[in-house]
Protein backbone atom coordinates (compact mmCIF):
# COMPACT_ATOMS: atom_id res chain seq x y z
CA UNK A 1 0.00 0.00 0.00
CA UNK A 2 1.37 3.41 -0.98
CA UNK A 3 1.81 6.05 1.67
CA UNK A 4 -0.39 9.15 1.30
CA UNK A 5 1.37 12.34 0.15
CA UNK A 6 2.66 14.64 2.88
CA UNK A 7 0.32 17.45 1.82
CA UNK A 8 -2.68 15.14 2.36
CA UNK A 9 -1.48 14.20 5.86
CA UNK A 10 -0.83 17.86 6.69
CA UNK A 11 -4.29 18.91 5.48
CA UNK A 12 -5.89 16.13 7.53
CA UNK A 13 -4.00 17.21 10.65
CA UNK A 14 -5.03 20.85 10.17
CA UNK A 15 -8.68 19.84 9.74
CA UNK A 16 -8.57 17.59 12.81
CA UNK A 17 -7.03 20.37 14.91
CA UNK A 18 -9.92 22.68 13.95
CA UNK A 19 -12.69 20.34 15.06
CA UNK A 20 -15.06 21.76 17.64
CA UNK A 21 -15.21 19.55 20.75
CA UNK A 22 -18.77 18.60 21.64
CA UNK A 23 -20.14 19.17 18.15
CA UNK A 24 -21.90 16.55 16.07
CA UNK A 25 -20.71 16.04 12.50
CA UNK A 26 -23.18 16.76 9.71
CA UNK A 27 -22.14 14.45 6.87
CA UNK A 28 -22.32 15.47 3.24
CA UNK A 29 -25.28 13.78 1.57
CA UNK A 30 -25.43 15.74 -1.70
CA UNK A 31 -22.84 17.54 -3.81
CA UNK A 32 -24.00 18.80 -7.19
CA UNK A 33 -20.47 18.33 -8.61
CA UNK A 34 -20.87 14.60 -8.09
CA UNK A 35 -24.62 14.02 -7.95
CA UNK A 36 -25.74 16.39 -10.74
CA UNK A 37 -22.65 17.09 -12.90
CA UNK A 38 -24.77 18.16 -15.87
CA UNK A 39 -26.13 21.08 -13.80
CA UNK A 40 -24.29 24.31 -14.75
CA UNK A 41 -25.76 26.28 -11.83
CA UNK A 42 -23.83 27.23 -8.71
CA UNK A 43 -22.51 24.31 -6.67
CA UNK A 44 -24.99 23.01 -4.10
CA UNK A 45 -24.16 20.96 -1.01
CA UNK A 46 -26.35 19.30 1.59
CA UNK A 47 -25.13 18.09 4.97
CA UNK A 48 -27.33 16.13 7.40
CA UNK A 49 -27.22 15.10 11.03
CA UNK A 50 -30.23 13.39 12.59
CA UNK A 51 -33.25 15.49 11.56
CA UNK A 52 -31.28 18.61 10.62
CA UNK A 53 -30.30 19.54 7.07
CA UNK A 54 -27.75 22.23 6.19
CA UNK A 55 -28.04 23.41 2.60
CA UNK A 56 -25.28 25.49 1.05
CA UNK A 57 -25.08 27.17 -2.34
CA UNK A 58 -21.55 28.16 -3.34
CA UNK A 59 -21.50 31.42 -5.32
CA UNK A 60 -18.13 32.54 -6.76
CA UNK A 61 -17.28 36.18 -6.01
CA UNK A 62 -13.91 37.15 -7.54
CA UNK A 63 -11.24 35.29 -5.54
CA UNK A 64 -13.65 34.50 -2.67
CA UNK A 65 -16.78 32.39 -2.28
CA UNK A 66 -20.15 33.39 -0.88
CA UNK A 67 -21.78 30.46 0.91
CA UNK A 68 -25.54 30.93 1.05
CA UNK A 69 -26.63 28.79 3.99
CA UNK A 70 -30.06 27.62 5.08
CA UNK A 71 -30.89 25.17 7.87
CA UNK A 72 -33.94 22.92 8.11
CA UNK A 73 -36.05 22.68 10.17
CA UNK A 74 -36.67 26.43 10.36
CA UNK A 75 -35.81 27.87 13.74
CA UNK A 76 -33.26 25.16 14.65
CA UNK A 77 -30.20 27.37 14.17
CA UNK A 78 -29.30 30.70 15.68
CA UNK A 79 -26.09 31.35 13.74
CA UNK A 80 -23.49 29.87 11.44
CA UNK A 81 -19.74 30.43 11.43
CA UNK A 82 -16.80 29.51 9.27
CA UNK A 83 -14.68 27.23 11.48
CA UNK A 84 -11.34 28.57 10.22
CA UNK A 85 -12.22 32.29 10.54
CA UNK A 86 -14.50 32.26 13.58
CA UNK A 87 -16.75 34.87 11.95
CA UNK A 88 -20.29 34.30 13.27
CA UNK A 89 -23.26 35.27 11.08
CA UNK A 90 -26.80 35.39 12.54
CA UNK A 91 -29.13 33.01 10.72
CA UNK A 92 -32.26 34.84 9.67
CA UNK A 93 -35.47 33.45 8.21
CA UNK A 94 -33.95 33.44 4.73
CA UNK A 95 -30.63 32.00 5.92
CA UNK A 96 -27.19 33.58 6.01
CA UNK A 97 -24.31 34.32 3.66
CA UNK A 98 -20.75 33.55 4.76
CA UNK A 99 -17.80 34.73 2.66
CA UNK A 100 -14.74 32.48 2.66
CA UNK A 101 -11.62 31.87 0.62
CA UNK A 102 -11.23 28.84 -1.59
CA UNK A 103 -9.89 25.73 0.11
CA UNK A 104 -10.87 23.14 2.69
CA UNK A 105 -13.89 24.48 4.62
CA UNK A 106 -16.27 23.52 7.42
CA UNK A 107 -19.16 25.45 8.96
CA UNK A 108 -20.39 25.38 12.55
CA UNK A 109 -24.13 25.74 13.10
CA UNK A 110 -25.11 27.01 16.55
CA UNK A 111 -28.57 25.87 17.68
CA UNK A 112 -31.22 28.31 18.87
CA UNK A 113 -32.29 26.11 21.80
CA UNK A 114 -29.94 25.42 24.73
CA UNK A 115 -29.18 21.72 24.94
CA UNK A 116 -29.40 21.10 21.20
CA UNK A 117 -26.04 19.99 19.76
CA UNK A 118 -23.64 22.17 17.85
CA UNK A 119 -23.38 20.87 14.30
CA UNK A 120 -20.17 21.02 12.31
CA UNK A 121 -20.24 20.17 8.63
CA UNK A 122 -17.78 17.63 7.32
CA UNK A 123 -14.78 19.34 5.73
CA UNK A 124 -15.17 19.89 1.99
CA UNK A 125 -12.90 21.37 -0.67
CA UNK A 126 -14.43 24.51 -2.17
Amino acid sequence: MDKEPRRVRDAARRAFSKRVPGSSVADITFDSLLDAPEDDADRRLTFTADDVSIEITVVPADDRLNLVVSVQPPGFAESVEAVDTGETIPLGISGATVTVGKGLRSLLVRPAQPGDPLLQTAWVLL
